[in-house]
């Protein structure tokens, strides 16, 4: 029964943990994203050049 349960908590975390996961990763990216494209950066970055 205690395998059962462990099997039955692991199942839930991936169910649960994977789009959480998913979702923290693309607002990260979004961040990111923004920050590069931002006017400053993109100003900085062709002045440079």
């Amino acid at each position: 029964v205690e395998i059962l349960d462990k099997l039955d908590s692991l199942i839930n975390d991936l169910n649960q943990g994977i789009p959480a996961e998913i979702s923290l990763r693309r607002k990260q990216y979004e961040y990111y994203r923004n920050l590069l494209l931002s006017k400053e950066e993109l100003e900085s970055f062709f002045m440079m050049m």
